[in-house]
Parts: C-alpha cells; sequence; structure tokens
C-alpha cells in the first residue's frame, strides 16, 4: 500500500507508469522510430554548445558554496535515480517560472531553473521540480523527445505524442 509517509521509501522507477515504459520499449523496437534516435544535427549539438556557453556567460552556476541545500538534493536524488552522468545546474534569465533539463551528451546534462521558481516554491515543492527532471534522465526520455517527426507514418506520431504526455505523469510521479 503506497502511503504519502512511505513514498520517500519507494525507488522511483517503481513508480513509473508501466503504459510508459512499454511504450518507450515499443518505439525504440519500431524501425522507423529507432532509425532517427541518435540521430542529432550538427546544428542540433552547436545549439547546446552554445546554450552551455550562453549559460556560463550570462546565467549563474548553482554549486556548493551559492546554493548548498540545492546541490545537496540533487546529489541525494541522482544517487536515488541512479544516476552517474554529469549534471551541472544553472539559474537563468527567463520570463517565465521554468525548469527544465537538456541533454549534452549520454554523461552530460544541463538543469536549467529560473530564478522565479526560488521565490515562489518552498523547498519541498522544489525538491519536487527537481525529482521530475532528473526522473527525465533514470527513464531516458530525451532518445523519443529529439527524434524528429518528418516522414514517419502518423500513427508512430500520435505514439510519440502519446508517449511525451504519459513521460511527464511519470516524472511527475517520480519527483513527488
Amino acid at each position: 500500500l503506497m502511503t504519502w509517509s512511505n513514498l520517500k521509501e519507494i525507488d522511483p522507477a517503481a513508480i513509473r507508469l508501466p503504459e510508459e515504459r512499454k511504450l518507450q520499449s515499443y518505439l525504440l523496437d519500431t524501425a522507423a522510430v529507432a532509425g532517427k534516435v541518435g540521430n542529432k544535427s550538427s546544428a542540433v549539438t552547436k545549439n547546446v554548445t552554445m546554450v552551455r556557453q550562453k549559460l556560463i556567460a550570462e546565467g549563474l552556476r548553482l554549486d556548493s558554496l551559492r546554493a548548498p541545500v540545492v546541490v545537496e538534493e540533487l546529489q541525494e536524488l541522482k544517487k536515488r535515480f541512479g544516476i552517474t552522468s554529469e549534471l551541472e545546474c544553472f539559474l537563468y534569465r527567463g520570463t517565465e517560472s521554468s525548469a527544465s533539463v537538456i541533454k549534452v551528451s549520454d554523461q552530460s546534462y544541463l538543469l536549467l531553473i529560473s530564478p522565479e521558481l526560488f521565490s515562489i516554491l518552498d523547498i519541498d515543492e522544489l525538491k519536487f521540480v527537481l525529482g521530475h527532471e532528473l526522473a527525465h534522465i533514470a527513464f531516458k526520455n530525451f532518445d523519443l523527445k529529439q527524434v524528429d517527426y518528418e516522414g514517419l507514418p502518423s500513427r508512430l506520431i500520435l505514439k510519440l505524442m502519446e508517449h511525451s504526455r504519459l513521460a511527464e505523469i511519470s516524472a511527475d510521479l517520480a519527483g513527488m
């Protein structure tokens, strides 16, 4: 029986929606989709590099001196989710309250958090957001998020969209 009090003890992967896991496996096993996974254009790679450089120049990299509570929580979440990849966390200037993760490579990710989140969320709410974003890394959602829909049959495009929706729900559950 899952209760709020024992939720912290549950493995995040066990909370993941079974339908999402199955759909991800199905899509990755489908030749038309599998052929597009990992095919990052040089423009996308260049864009990610530019984003990182812009964050270093204009953002604020969160480290153990600037944000010890956040960094400690990220380390704990990485351990809990079994994430061994490098994770750099940045505050960035934006007009909306948001957080996101960008995949740089299989072993490197950027976590972006808007300063507004720090002003409107308490630490438990922020932990939920961090858990949600790290769940996307742990569940390997990036392979399907980056698939170019061009040339895919409409049924597969719909399945990719369905997976995206289910992946957000799974990440919410894991963030909880």
